[in-house]
């Protein structure tokens, strides 16, 4: 990291908590645990894209995709999973849910979320994204799958092709999440689960989500945000929503924190919100938000006690700087921030533990390792 971008970064954070408000919080992380290490041999070259998934019986999961032999996406993976009865402290050890065997271009993890009516948890992942054409794997076709856990993850059902529940979604190269998705517990739309990502074709990258108003009988796509130019391969500087964060307001209406794929109008983050559970997020709406200085990455959302939190690296070109920071007005502004970590830091998820507590679970020093925090906001 060049020191100049550091302290220009570091300059913008501190002048943000000069305003009163940001007296409100002190957050501090109070526990740290190394889940999953790179160890660049066996069947793990790296632990990517982590999910961190809060159930409701208090348990936390932690979700990750190691790749067995590269680190690039078009690689051979499995879905791993580990999980903490006491709010982090302690992790049973690694279990895996999903394996792609030795596929070139396998699965990519994905987004988890549980439907709190049918107590159901779920977990989307992509196959055979990254190559044109049908998808040469013996083992399945390309297309999007989710597994379903009936007694909060501990099993999980075989692989079910979204295509099963809708056969206008066959063949979908949609890459969900990486990151959680919810159930909205507000009208319009209460009940409905949804689950955020982006389509990979290179002439229509745009942001999409997926949703299921029958407890996940069914699924429908949504209407897209659509990257500029339409249908054509896109440059720097284009209008490129990428990877995407989804989270429910306390006044219904859905939030997403979309990654700026091409640095359209800044080195930042873009926002939107839908008044429609999730089927619409109109220009209109959408915010490049300067004040999310962002080196184009995956982020993360919590909500804690009427508060929205924001997890990513806090630097215009790099990733590094894992920072947290927050908005009393669903998003408008965001006056606070506090440096989690100041190393290489990429993909993060947030996760609310109880009405004091976040966790944060996060790919550190050039995804050698995904680390656990406990954060305490007050």
């Amino acid at each position: 990291m060049k020191p100049p971008e550091f302290i220009h970064g570091m300059i913008g954070i501190l002048s943000l908590c000069f305003c009163h408000v940001c007296h409100a919080f002190s957050p501090i992380v109070i526990h740290r645990q190394e889940l999953w290490k790179s160890e660049m041999e066996a069947e793990v070259h790296l632990y990517r894209t982590p999910i961190l998934l809060k159930l409701p019986t208090g348990d936390l999961l932690a979700f990750s995709a190691p790749r067995k032999t590269t680190g690039s996406d078009k690689s051979a993976k499995f879905i791993a999973i580990r999980r903490s009865k006491d709010g982090g402290l302690q992790w049973d050890s690694t279990r895996i849910i999903e394996d792609d065997y030795d596929v070139e271009d396998g699965l990519n993890l994905g987004s988890a979320m549980v439907d709190k009516v049918t107590n159901d948890t779920f977990v989307f992942f992509g196959y055979c994204l990254h190559t044109p054409g049908p998808c040469t794997s013996p083992y399945r076709e390309k297309g999007v799958y989710f597994k379903v856990s009936h007694d909060w993850g501990y099993t999980w059902t075989q692989a079910i092709n979204v295509k099963e529940t809708n056969p206008a979604l066959a063949g979908l190269t949609w890459a969900p999440g990486p990151g959680f998705g919810i159930q909205k517990e507000l009208e319009p739309n209460k009940g409905r689960l949804i689950g955020c990502g982006h389509r990979v074709d290179v002439p229509f990258r745009q942001m999409q989500c997926i949703y299921s108003d029958d407890h996940g009988k069914t699924w429908q796509m949504n209407s897209p945000l659509y990257g500029l130019p339409y249908s054509q391969k896109q440059a720097v500087g284009d209008f490129t929503p990428g990877e995407t964060q989804v989270i429910e307001l306390t006044n219904g209406t859905i939030f997403v924190s979309i990654r700026n794929e091409n640095k359209f109008h800044c080195h930042c983050r873009m926002q939107s919100i839908s008044y429609d559970g999730g089927y619409s997020f109109p220009i209109p709406n959408l915010i490049i938000q300067e004040s999310l200085v962002d080196p184009s990455v995956f982020g993360s959302l919590a909500l804690l006690n009427g508060t929205l939190f924001l997890s990513h690296p806090y630097n215009a070109d790099s990733r590094v700087n894992m920072t947290l920071q927050w908005s009393f007005d669903s998003g408008q502004t965001w006056p606070g921030a506090v440096q989690l970590y100041e190393g290489p830091s990429e993909y993060s998820s947030l996760a609310q533990i109880d009405h004091e507590y976040l966790g944060l679970l996060f790919e550190r020093d050039g995804y050698k390792y995904i680390d656990f925090f406990k954060i305490r906001i007050r």
